[in-house]
């Protein structure tokens, strides 16, 4: 009785009846492919499987109920399905017929045979090919044949598929490649199987290049290899032309340590046989696949050389001038990108795009100019590298190479972002659907990763964090050597948008940058220590700012972006002199931007550098002017984030000023709502800043006083209802937040006097007990209040008002008198003699003492606690504003706050 084959469930059930368990889907495939859904088959392959694992061979009954089935059929039948076995699992009739040199008729007569056995299934329409009804068949068949019948069967296959593609059939050179490297790899005694393994394995890499099948390709030209040493034969030009290509295949699957090591080979290979040509080509390919965490950049000059002199000494041919033209713009590239030789380096590619001209084709040519465009790269020059990257993309385009057209294309993104050019965005258009285009992983790495440049410049946050994320694990996948350093610059720019640069300040893994000691490197350590409020360590990590000239940089890629850094820290940190270098340097770059490599991440207009350091200078009008014109240019390039940073310092330059106060309000509570939905750590700072109706900085007499409470307030202090904070520690760090916005702050003297301050509101706190609090146990126990000499004596307080009045009489006569100088040393001595009164004198104009552990509390507790807002407010602006008009401090401190804040201590 015939039995239908068991379906794909009935498969299922059946092995996890045998093995005592549900299979993995995969498995069961796997088993219902090979047993054609044979209830027997099933069940013995799957006992194979249980007791031996996946790579099990056939069971031993599978194999005796096979060979049973074709004693039964005659010897004839028997040849016939011994090459029909190594054909493949389809078997056309014809192609049979003159594997086994039989006329179509009598070999169509030995399948229709094998059919009625029930080892083949029967064509489904006419022409189609026979199949195996098992492929356990196939499998059992060709276990049976010794080595020698294999490689007959398979080399007499492969010289009929040769001929059938000769005479135009359609036989892929992958297909003749198998039966060759088959019929080679068991022994094949005809001298012409390696030289046509090789042969057809080349045309097959050749064939899956075209197809953008980069794995596969290099696992045809591993073939080749493998076989010149199974078969003993090709000579060194043969290997290291095989080797390159390999090398070329796995850079292009996204596999750098193997063409590292591919090319590293050929070199070796090269230098043993004396091929300067070959050790060129080597030389090349190890610079195309980068150079920071595959190749030192020292090695790649070394053998940039090596080559370059080897080329020296041949004789002069197109070939030379082509490979010398390469290594030139090679050399050129690494010396400029490392900061090794700039003048060098422009010598080297100028020479390199000349000789190209003169002895190569386009695309040689092409690869040269981009190498200058590289050299050249470097502040003011944004429009002579666009030019050459549009002659790279015409030339490259002609000569069909995709590659170069996509690298160029990048650039030419860069440069006009570099420029301010709105047009970036269709020249980044152009270079996604290029890269992606072409199907290689490393290009499709960099398209994720700009990608993730403009999610970050339109304040998409959560867009720009997954790409981020699927771009890092992506380079990593492939290797891709720059991947950990732009990771590292991507998330600096996101986390500078959200505010939480200090979350990286333990995770900054500097090394990963092109230059670790750099201004770009060392400005971010201490921009996140600047977000922490730890000043102090941040201005020792960049250094002495009379030691940052600009003209001493190397003006390459990087020197914008270095500068930029180099604002936002002295705009905080620095001195005028150091302040208005940068400035005079940045000054002719306005209308432009500073862009981090090729558009791996966006640093802001020159405008907003300008702006802030013209702020820090007193220059209120230049800085105005700076920053509503970095407004203007980011919000044409599309750059949302960085534009509300710029009006955000726009706003707080204007609510300086009277005239502009109410455009000051209007423009930050713009700012505030826009940053609140995008979920830009600037939203806080902006409704801070756009709250207060009097200017940020109080006169004189409206300052708190230590011990006395003023009555003009912030407005944030007035606002009706109950206002949200956060003070609360976690281990050495301290979240503070108000108004929704928060910061992290390291642990500092005066935040545990602040937070007792805060859980008591309205109530005086000793300054003696906040001491104790903080662990000085003695001086909560000593008497504070005795045992000490007054600082002043009453005689002495009386001698200083005498004084005083004699100061008042001496101003007024000099004013009298028109002598601004006498009156401006009496003023002086005057403001002298206050102070000092001043710190003599204690609440209710009661006398200090010298020696007093009280006045040594108020003098500790006093400090601390506005060291502690001092830090706060660079930290969070509406927060320390806050704490500066409700915090009073003296020998009893007090929070007092105009209305009720919820506090989360």
């Amino acid at each position: 009785v015939p039995l239908a084959p068991l379906s794909d469930a009935e498969v299922g059930e059946l092995v996890a009846a045998t093995i005592g368990r549900d299979a993995d889907p995969g498995l069961v495939e796997e088993i219902r492919a090979r047993a054609g859904g044979n209830p027997f088959f099933v069940r013995e392959l799957s006992r194979l499987l249980l007791a031996r694992g996946a790579d099990a061979g056939l069971p031993i009954g599978v194999t005796e109920a096979v060979e049973r089935r074709l004693e039964r059929l005659g010897p004839d039948v028997g040849n016939a399905l011994r090459a029909a076995a190594l054909i493949g699992t389809e078997v056309p009739a014809s192609l049979l017929a003159r594997v086994v040199r039989l006329p179509d008729s009598a070999a169509t007569d030995l399948l229709d045979e094998a059919v009625r056995a029930q080892v083949l299934v029967a064509p489904s329409e006419p022409l189609a090919p026979y199949r195996f009804a098992h492929d356990l068949f196939r499998e059992a068949i060709d276990q049976r044949l010794d080595a020698a019948s294999r490689a007959a069967i398979h080399l007499e296959i492969a010289l009929v598929l040769e001929a059938v593609r000769e005479a135009g059939g359609t036989v892929p050179a992958a297909r003749l490649a198998r039966h060759y490297l088959l019929a080679a790899g068991a022994g094949s005694h005809e001298p012409v199987v390696p030289r046509a393994a090789v042969r057809w394995s080349r045309r097959a890499a050749a064939e899956a290049s075209r197809r953008l099948a980069h794995d596969e390709a290099a696992l045809h030209w591993t073939n080749a290899l493998a076989i010149l040493d199974v078969a003993r034969a090709g000579g060194p030009a043969t290997r290291v032309g095989i080797l390159l290509e390999l090398g070329a295949a796995h850079r292009r699957a996204g596999d750098v340590a193997a063409a590292r090591d591919d090319y590293l080979r050929a070199a070796d290979l090269a230098r043993r046989s004396q091929s300067a040509t070959a050790l060129a080509n080597a030389a090349l390919g190890l610079h195309a696949i980068g150079t920071r965490s595959m190749q030192p950049a020292d090695e790649l000059v070394t053998i940039l050389e090596e080559s370059l002199s080897a080329l020296a000494t041949i004789p002069e041919h197109a070939d030379a001038g082509r490979l010398r033209a390469l290594v030139l713009a090679s050399l050129a590239r690494v010396l400029a990108w490392f900061g090794h030789d700039l003048p060098r380096s422009r010598s080297l590619a100028e020479e390199a795009v000349l000789t190209a001209r003169n002895s190569a084709k386009g695309a040689t040519t092409a690869t040269c100019l981009l190498a200058l465009h590289n050299v050249i790269w470097g502040p003011g020059t944004a429009v002579e590298r666009l030019q050459l990257a549009d002659e790279v993309i015409e030339l490259a385009g002609g000569a069909g190479d995709g590659e170069l057209v996509v690298e160029a294309r990048l650039l030419r993104v860069a440069d006009l972002l570099e420029l301010g050019d709105p047009a970036y965005r269709t020249a980044m258009a152009e270079f996604l659907a290029a890269a992606e285009g072409l199907r290689q992983p490393r290009l499709r790495y960099l398209a994720l990763s700009r990608r993730a440049t403009l999610a970050i410049m339109s304040g998409e946050l959560a867009e720009a964090e997954r790409l981020i994320a699927e771009a890092a694990a992506l380079g990593a996948e492939i290797g891709e050597p720059d991947r950990i350093g732009v990771e590292l610059e991507q998330r600096w720019e996101l986390r500078s948008v959200q505010g939480r640069r200090a979350d990286l300040e333990h995770d900054l893994d500097l090394s990963m940058l092109p230059a670790r000691d750099s201004l770009q490197a060392r400005g971010m350590h201490a921009l996140a220590l600047v977000e922490l409020g730890e000043l102090e360590e941040a201005a020792a990590v960049i250094g002495p700012p009379d030691d940052l000239r600009p003209d001493e940089l190397p003006r390459d890629y990087a020197w914008t972006v270095q500068l930029a850094y180099a604002a936002e820290l002295l705009a905080v940190l620095g001195e005028i002199p150091a302040r208005l270098r940068v400035y005079e340097a940045l000054a002719p770059l306005e209308g432009g931007a500073a862009v981090i490599g090729a558009a791996v991440a966006f640093k802001g207009a020159v405008g907003h550098h300008l702006g802030l350091l013209a702020a820090a200078v007193g220059r209120r009008d230049r800085a105005i002017a700076h920053l509503e014109r970095a407004v203007e240019v980011q919000e044409a390039l599309g750059a949302r984030a960085w534009a509300l940073r710029s009006a955000y310092e726009l706003g707080r330059l204007l609510g300086e000023l009277p005239e502009t106060a109410e455009r000051s309000r209007s423009m930050l509570a713009e700012v505030a709502a826009t940053a609140e939905r995008m979920g830009l750590g600037l939203a806080g700072l902006a409704r801070a800043a756009a709250e207060p109706t009097e200017p940020t900085e109080p006169p004189l007499e409206a300052r708190p006083v230590e011990g006395r409470p003023v009555e003009a307030r912030p407005a944030d202090a007035r606002r009706p209802g109950r206002a949200a904070g956060t003070f609360r520690r976690d281990g050495s760090l301290w979240t503070l937040g108000l108004h929704g916005d928060s910061v992290r702050m390291r642990d500092a003297k005066g935040l545990a006097d602040i937070a007792t301050l805060l859980a008591r509101p309205g109530r005086e706190v000793s300054a003696a007990d906040l001491v104790a609090a903080s662990g000085a146990a003695e001086a909560a126990t000593a008497d504070l209040s005795l045992g000490a000499d007054q600082v002043l004596d009453e005689r002495a307080r009386r001698q200083v008002r005498e004084r005083l009045a004699d100061l008042e009489a001496e101003i007024d006569k000099a004013e009298s008198w028109s002598d601004p100088e006498r009156a401006s040393r009496a003023r002086a001595e005057r403001d002298a003699l206050v102070d000092e009164l001043a710190a003599a004198t204690g609440l209710g104009g009661r006398s200090r003492r010298l020696g007093d552990q009280s006045e040594r509390a108020r003098k500790a507790v006093t400090a601390r606690i506005r060291d502690a807002i001092d830090r706060i407010e660079r930290a969070h602006p509406g927060l320390g504003a806050h704490l500066r008009y409700s915090v009073t401090t003296g020998g009893r401190c007090a929070y007092s706050p105009a209305a009720p804040v919820d506090w989360e201590l």
